[in-house]
């Protein structure tokens, strides 16, 4: 049976039956030839009850998430309020660590001697004094090389550069997930994917790679920047089993998409510990078929 969304649609045919045979009269007479017909009395009675029922069908879809689905929630007392996310690492501060080693060993005179007592025994008077300058440079020069080399790897992905697809404009497309550390067996951990500074965007193709060893795809929800204004998109998403195709369309839509908003939402489920690297690309359309510029960035997760 096919139906429309709000069409209402009579069903019937379902027909009840009741048979009910009554007798009535003296006991045993009732049984004998003769008097069961003058002493008793036989009502029998058949009822038929027709069922028709009236089915109005509604399609029902699932809530779709905006912005403000996936805004962080301030949590705390009234002194200390502030947005919930992962726990500080546990780690000492790594300015404490040179300071004990370089700074305070050359004055005091005690560690510094150690290594040029052996040659100058028998001279006890002399070698104090020359002692205390030599070591007073060497210590000075060890902090110079230790503190710009942490500096070098925390400069390096800031440099790098954004995957760019060729276009007119230059929208950006960032993934940004409430933490980067994901826990097995807790979850599900959302990743919403969204965009900003986009010019009359008709369609887009995204595609979201991943190791599949560390992470599985729990659902695919749409977001509402590409139905501004109104229009009627077309939503397709394919999960394989280390990426996921997305599709949104405004079909014959001559004005396109704009601004900022939340093009796509994706669960995952954390099944291994490890890295995970999420990799985004893809390329956007306007309503002539102009090619749109667009710029995506990785997003490094831990899993634990």
């Amino acid at each position: 049976m096919r139906l429309r969304d709000g069409e209402s649609n009579l069903l019937a045919g379902l027909i009840q039956e009741r048979e009910a045979n009554t007798v009535r009269g003296f006991p045993g007479a009732i049984h004998l030839p003769l008097f069961r017909q003058l002493l008793s009395d036989n009502v029998r009675q058949n009822d038929q009850i027709e069922i028709v029922m009236l089915l109005t069908p509604h399609i029902v879809r699932t809530q779709e998430l905006t912005e403000s689905d996936l805004q962080p929630i301030y949590i705390g007392s009234q002194q200390n309020l502030g947005v919930g996310g992962p726990p500080p690492t546990i780690a000492p501060p790594p300015g404490t660590t040179p300071i004990p080693g370089t700074v305070a060993v050359p004055p005091a005179a005690t560690p510094t001697p150690t290594p040029a007592l052996p040659p100058p025994v028998t001279e006890p008077p002399a070698p104090p004094t020359p002692a205390l300058p030599a070591p007073a440079t060497p210590p000075a020069t060890p902090p110079a090389p230790t503190t710009p080399e942490p500096q070098i790897p925390a400069a390096q992905p800031a440099t790098e550069p954004p995957i760019t697809s060729p276009g007119v404009g230059s929208a950006r497309v960032v993934m940004s997930p409430s933490g980067t550390t994901f826990r097995v067996g807790g979850g599900p951990y959302i990743i919403p994917i969204s965009i900003s500074d986009a010019a009359r965007i008709s369609t887009m193709t995204l595609t979201l790679t991943f190791d599949a060893t560390k992470l599985r795809v729990r659902n695919v929800q749409e977001g509402s920047f590409m139905r501004a204004g109104g229009a009627n998109v077309t939503f397709n998403q394919q999960a394989g089993t280390n990426r996921i195709d997305i599709t949104l369309s405004r079909g014959t839509d001559a004005t396109g998409a704009s601004g900022t908003g939340l093009l796509a939402a994706v669960l995952f489920d954390a099944i291994a510990p490890g890295t995970v690297t999420l990799t985004l690309n893809g390329a956007a359309t306007g309503p002539g078929g102009t090619a749109m510029g667009l710029q995506f960035r990785p997003v490094t997760i831990t899993v634990q």
